[in-house]
């Protein structure tokens, strides 16, 4: 299987050819979830992600956006990689079973995304 399965997560995946880390992580978002993510996003910190069990080895960027409600609910357009999305806290992540690394990582990195996204002298912009 994938190699996140069986882990709570985020929605992610990889780039397309030119595509900036926050175009990358919206269009994610979208195909995984049917969500067309309408706020402000921002290019958070990155994780160093090795998983040895698979023979993988990444570099995760987070992207971290504002949704509203009007937004939308989550759907699983992949039901091959996902159960279920559900609305859920930053700090529920840990108790809802064993975490996907890069989520790990970005709370062994005492990483809060809603800090973060408030934060006003932050860029709101990666490297394009």
């Amino acid at each position: 299987g994938a190699h996140g399965a069986g882990k709570v997560q985020v929605p992610g995946g990889h780039f397309e050819f030119n595509e900036t880390p926050i175009e990358c992580g919206l269009r994610e978002a979208e195909e995984e979830t049917g969500l067309k993510i309408t706020g402000k996003a921002k290019l958070g910190p990155y994780t160093n992600d090795r998983m040895p069990e698979n023979n993988k080895h990444y570099i995760g960027l987070a992207v971290v956006v504002e949704s509203p409600e009007s937004d939308g609910e989550p759907k699983v357009t992949e039901p091959e990689f996902n159960e279920y999305w559900r609305w859920v806290s930053w700090e529920e992540l840990p108790t809802l079973g064993p975490l996907f690394t890069p989520i790990e990582h970005l709370i062994e990195l005492g990483f809060d995304p809603v800090a973060f996204y408030n934060n006003d002298d932050l860029p709101d912009h990666g490297y394009n």
